[in-house]
């Protein structure tokens, strides 16, 4: 069990570590190295009237 964090007695790096230990330190977030958050794209077939006129507007 993780005791809770409080400021004046922990730092989230004294009960995990530092962040580049906790993450393996390589910066990527996909398993291929692509880098890429988040949802991907949907086709342009599956995305709504509103969202192709925001993205016009947009550009």
């Amino acid at each position: 069990m993780i005791p809770p964090l409080m400021s004046s007695t922990l730092s989230g790096e004294d009960v995990f570590g530092p962040k580049k230990a906790r993450t393996g330190g390589s910066g990527n977030n996909t398993p291929d190295g692509s880098n890429q958050t988040g949802r991907p794209e949907k086709e342009d077939s599956e995305k709504s009237e509103k969202t192709i006129a925001n993205r016009e507007s947009m550009s």
